[in-house]
């Protein structure tokens, strides 16, 4: 095998290597967002949907006993 062949391998190598480890970080960002975003879902939907409904359009089930409409959320830039 000649000295370049054995250069390219490596890189070929190397290549595959480093991108299996970027897919892999990936994932696991993508895991810890769904992670994250699941338990803030939660947390809107015990406490803040009563009045911002659950779609946070501002129509919640506790709309009609406020003075005050609830924000329409998906407006907030």
């Amino acid at each position: 095998m000649k000295r370049h062949d054995l250069g390219v391998r490596m890189v070929s190598i190397g290549g595959f290597m480093g991108g299996a480890l970027l897919w892999a970080w990936a994932s696991i960002g993508m895991a810890q967002e769904q992670e994250v975003t699941a338990a803030g879902r939660k947390v809107y939907e015990q406490n803040c949907a009563v009045c911002h409904g659950r779609e946070a359009k501002g129509d919640g089930v506790a709309m009609s006993l406020l003075t005050t409409k609830p924000a329409d959320l998906t407006q907030i830039a």
